[in-house]
């Protein structure tokens, strides 16, 4: 699978660049995965990363009817794993949330949601260091993935993961090696 990582990767040929996310889950999950996969809570050896990039949220939007999830309820949960990573000397990157209007349910107050929560993430929340705002490279017709960078509407082709891990070397790694 294609992903930003790979560009970067591509790029700085002597980092390292794991995948750690998992489609589909709501940040209240990656909070629990990422304090096990990621700083080793439960036992373990883990990598030490200098970095971490944070995508999230889009399930938890999606999910504000069924599972009850809140802006106020993303954001808390977005800002302890900020401060997890960061208590461990991790450099955090928030990325705004890119453009889903096309998925069947979205809606006026989804994306009202996805707007209001990107504008969070502009305000780089503590312990954020850098947030890299992916939603207007992204964005076609106000709310959906433009064309180009999309495989199914909804989700990045390889284009919209090359056109990210371009923002982020740009942005944040240029001096990468």
């Amino acid at each position: 699978r294609v992903l930003f990582r790979s560009y970067l990767a591509g790029h700085c040929k002597q980092s390292r660049f794991d995948a750690w996310g998992k489609g589909g889950n709501m940040v209240s999950q990656m909070k629990k995965r990422f304090a096990r996969d990621i700083l080793g809570e439960g036992g373990g050896e883990r990598p030490k990363y200098s970095h971490l990039i944070v995508l999230g949220g889009i399930a938890d939007i999606g999910s504000n009817e069924t599972a009850g999830r809140t802006l106020e309820k993303i954001q808390t949960d977005l800002g302890a794993m900020y401060r997890m990573a960061h208590d461990k000397g991790i450099t955090v990157i928030a990325l705004t949330l890119p453009p889903w209007g096309a998925y069947y349910q979205y809606n006026d107050e989804r994306h009202r949601m996805m707007l209001a929560m990107n504008d969070w993430l502009r305000k780089k929340p503590a312990p954020v260091s850098h947030v890299v705002d992916v939603f207007p490279k992204l964005v076609c017709k106000e709310r959906e993935l433009c064309a180009e960078y999309a495989s199914d509407k909804i989700h990045w082709n390889k284009k919209g993961h090359d056109l990210v891990g371009q923002m982020l070397l740009e942005q944040i790694f240029s001096d990468c090696e």
